[in-house]
Protein backbone atom coordinates (compact mmCIF):
# COMPACT_ATOMS: atom_id res chain seq x y z
CA UNK A 1 0.00 0.00 0.00
CA UNK A 2 2.87 2.42 0.73
CA UNK A 3 4.12 2.14 -2.82
CA UNK A 4 0.68 2.86 -4.22
CA UNK A 5 0.27 5.89 -1.95
CA UNK A 6 3.71 7.16 -3.02
CA UNK A 7 2.66 6.82 -6.66
CA UNK A 8 -0.58 8.70 -6.04
CA UNK A 9 1.06 11.55 -4.09
CA UNK A 10 3.40 13.22 -6.53
CA UNK A 11 3.90 16.90 -7.24
CA UNK A 12 2.31 16.32 -10.64
CA UNK A 13 -0.78 14.69 -9.13
CA UNK A 14 -0.99 17.58 -6.67
CA UNK A 15 -1.07 20.06 -9.55
CA UNK A 16 -3.66 17.93 -11.34
CA UNK A 17 -5.93 17.78 -8.28
CA UNK A 18 -5.71 21.55 -7.83
CA UNK A 19 -6.51 22.06 -11.51
CA UNK A 20 -9.43 19.64 -11.24
CA UNK A 21 -10.98 21.61 -8.37
CA UNK A 22 -10.42 24.91 -10.24
CA UNK A 23 -12.07 23.33 -13.28
CA UNK A 24 -15.07 22.20 -11.21
CA UNK A 25 -15.29 25.67 -9.68
CA UNK A 26 -15.38 27.24 -13.13
CA UNK A 27 -18.20 24.94 -14.16
CA UNK A 28 -20.08 25.58 -10.92
CA UNK A 29 -19.89 29.35 -11.47
CA UNK A 30 -21.52 29.32 -14.90
CA UNK A 31 -24.56 31.57 -14.97
CA UNK A 32 -27.99 29.95 -15.01
CA UNK A 33 -28.87 31.25 -18.49
CA UNK A 34 -25.71 29.62 -19.86
CA UNK A 35 -26.74 26.33 -18.28
CA UNK A 36 -30.11 26.58 -19.98
CA UNK A 37 -28.60 27.07 -23.45
CA UNK A 38 -26.08 24.26 -22.97
CA UNK A 39 -22.82 26.16 -22.45
CA UNK A 40 -21.87 23.90 -19.55
CA UNK A 41 -22.05 20.80 -21.75
CA UNK A 42 -19.45 22.34 -24.05
CA UNK A 43 -17.19 23.24 -21.10
CA UNK A 44 -17.09 19.78 -19.58
CA UNK A 45 -14.33 17.42 -20.63
CA UNK A 46 -15.98 14.21 -19.52
CA UNK A 47 -12.90 12.01 -19.99
CA UNK A 48 -10.84 14.36 -17.84
CA UNK A 49 -13.54 14.53 -15.15
CA UNK A 50 -13.92 10.74 -15.06
CA UNK A 51 -10.16 10.22 -14.81
CA UNK A 52 -9.79 12.66 -11.92
CA UNK A 53 -12.84 11.30 -10.13
CA UNK A 54 -11.36 7.81 -10.46
CA UNK A 55 -8.12 9.07 -8.88
CA UNK A 56 -10.01 10.76 -6.03
CA UNK A 57 -12.13 7.66 -5.43
CA UNK A 58 -8.97 5.53 -5.24
CA UNK A 59 -7.62 7.88 -2.58
CA UNK A 60 -10.85 7.49 -0.62
CA UNK A 61 -10.73 3.69 -0.99
CA UNK A 62 -7.28 3.77 0.60
CA UNK A 63 -8.74 5.79 3.47
CA UNK A 64 -6.79 8.92 2.52
CA UNK A 65 -8.35 12.37 2.51
CA UNK A 66 -7.97 14.40 -0.65
CA UNK A 67 -6.34 17.56 0.60
CA UNK A 68 -4.37 19.98 -1.59
CA UNK A 69 -2.12 21.07 1.31
CA UNK A 70 -0.49 17.60 1.27
CA UNK A 71 1.08 18.56 -2.04
CA UNK A 72 2.52 21.93 -1.03
CA UNK A 73 6.26 22.29 -0.67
Amino acid sequence: MQAEVAELFTEESGREVCEYFRYRGTIANVEEDEVIVGTVDRLINRDYMQGMEKWINRMKELGLPVCSRWFRK
